[in-house]
């Protein structure tokens, strides 16, 4: 009986090495897919464009009539199969453990060679997440970005790497900001991606002109974007991963340093930056 093949990346959290592994579907297949890539995909960055992205551009070459997909965590996993359901594939999620076949993905969240099978692949998720309900009252050109708090999961051992949203970094006066630039007539949203859906986030950061934000998780949201700039301050530069994402999505962008990862921001160089023109 022949196994379902799994599609995964290949990083260091696998915990079993798979004797079989399915051959590429292409001659451009990257030589070294299957040496293991950084990050976790149960964080968002690395989920979006190291594990959901690169999956749906696999299936949609392969057409499998069903096919597995790995546990993500509990904040990852239930955005992968909504989106794979929308999409109306025949799917499985499994554990680490239960991979049998598996096929290796492309390292998306590090480089993608074909620029336009990439954005073909954002617009299909895009279009499968069009009717999500979205917020109304942040349809603002200017978003600034609040970090959610950390579940448990993320601080008490369970998940592959320690840390989330705000238990790693954050503005820490988000609101007096806010308050400083209503006050000065620059209009703002305070926008938390991660209390969202997908597609909220999706149209969020679509419509947004100008970002600000400290470095995070969440700036993986902007491959929906088309035109942007972004101020991002960082308390651990250089951000390699983050500026090959910035570049490859042509986004006008400055980073601003930091020497905390828990920050307070003065309102008005907030106030400087959203008055200026791109």
């Amino acid at each position: 009986m022949s196994s379902t093949p799994t599609y995964v990346r290949s990083d260091n959290f696998l915990k079993t090495k798979p004797s079989r592994v399915r051959q590429p579907s292409s001659n451009n297949e990257i030589a070294d897919n299957t040496q293991p890539s950084g990050g976790s995909r149960e964080h968002y960055f690395h989920f979006l464009l190291g594990y959901l992205l690169p999956l749906i551009h696999e299936q949609e070459k392969r057409q499998l009539s069903s096919f597995q997909v790995l546990e993500c965590g509990p904040l990852m996993t239930p955005i992968l199969n909504k989106t794979l359901s929308l999409l109306g594939y025949n799917f499985e999620t499994i554990e680490n453990e239960a991979i049998e076949e598996p096929i290796y993905l492309e390292k998306w969240d590090y480089e993608w060679r074909c620029h336009d099978a990439a954005e073909k692949t954002i617009e299909k998720i895009k279009s499968a997440w069009s009717a999500e309900p979205c917020c109304k009252d942040l349809e603002s050109e200017n978003l600034l970005l609040v970090r959610s708090q950390p579940s448990s999961y993320y601080v008490n051992g369970g998940a592959e790497i320690k840390g989330y949203g705000t238990s790693r970094r954050e503005i820490t006066n988000w609101r007096e900001i806010r308050d400083y630039l209503a006050a000065h007539g620059i209009q703002i949203a305070a926008y938390e991606p991660g209390s969202h859906s997908l597609g909220c986030q999706m149209r969020t950061f679509q419509r947004a002109k100008k970002i600000v934000g400290i470095r995070g998780a969440e700036w993986a949201n902007v491959v929906w974007c088309n035109e942007l700039d972004a101020l991002i301050f960082d308390p651990r530069p250089p951000a390699t991963t983050l500026l090959s994402l910035l570049k490859r999505k042509r986004i006008t962008y400055q980073f601003h340093y930091i020497d905390q990862e828990k920050c307070v921001v003065d309102p008005r160089l907030i106030y400087d930056y959203l008055s200026r023109r791109v």
